[in-house]
């Protein structure tokens, strides 16, 4: 997302990834985490406690394996927190640069410049607050990680903790669910989108509710106006008021 949106304000020029191009590096990231989880997947285990009955559910890995492991989370820490935060600065600074820069052509009022100026300082908050989020999200898990294998008698002293683990590790987790809220927080365009969304589920609910009840109501004003052609003296009180030998004409010359 960060390369694309580079590409589309620093390169407008050039064409936009195309459906397939896009398709083939969604998968390319899947395919990469995937790779990227095995040893994690491979050396976690459920091991029961003998005390109590309990089990713990986490990664083991073997101590003949130790300068492995720590090497193998030592380069998570440099391929998903050092090096995403680096590669989201550098665009982040060329971006903001391109827009307080940008200059709108012709005259313009200054309102105009005002609200301008409000869409640039909005769009400059946004990408320093994800950011920011993103190194306050991800930072408390790879410190704790760090903590964790270069430091492991002071964790291990700490009676919080497992429940600090919990809490970087939700944090981390989080951060994508959080950009989302951040998003639709400071966009203005969004924010009055979701607000015509009851408005327009009201709306269709009443006409599904119209469409069922229509074919009803013509049937019943077809019943009605069968039993008014046998009784004429019923048309009166149940469509409108019209003489009743006129309606018996009209009803003579349409079967003829």
């Amino acid at each position: 997302m960060i390369s694309n949106k580079y590409l589309v304000i620093m390169l407008p020029h050039i064409p936009r990834m195309s459906a397939r191009v896009a398709g083939a590096a969604v998968t390319m990231v899947w395919v990469v985490s995937l790779l990227v989880s095995i040893p994690a997947a491979m050396s976690t285990k459920v091991v029961p406690y003998a005390n109590n009955g309990n089990t713990f559910c986490g990664q083991i890995w073997p101590i003949q394996e130790e300068a492995r492991y720590k090497a193998y989370y030592l380069s998570m820490l440099v391929l998903e927190f050092l090096i995403p935060v680096i590669i989201m600065t550098f665009c982040y600074v060329f971006i903001v640069r391109k827009i307080w820069k940008r200059q709108v052509p012709g005259f313009r009022t200054d309102e105009q410049n005002q609200s301008i100026m409000r869409s640039k300082r909005r769009s400059v908050r946004l990408l320093v607050v994800v950011l920011v989020l993103f190194v306050l999200c991800w930072g408390p898990y790879h410190g704790y990680s760090v903590a964790r294998d270069y430091f492991p008698y002071s964790l291990s002293k700490n009676k919080l903790n497992l429940p600090i683990f919990y809490v970087v590790e939700a944090l981390a987790m989080g951060n994508s669910m959080i950009n989302t809220v951040v998003y639709i927080a400071m966009n203005d365009s969004i924010k009055k989108y979701i607000k015509k969304i009851p408005r327009s589920c009201k709306a269709a609910w009443v006409a599904r509710q119209n469409r069922k009840v229509a074919p009803t109501n013509v049937r019943r004003r077809g019943d009605a106006e069968m039993n008014a052609r046998k009784n004429p003296l019923l048309i009166s009180t149940i469509f409108r008021p019209v003489r009743v030998d006129a309606f018996v004409q009209e009803s003579r010359s349409t079967h003829v």
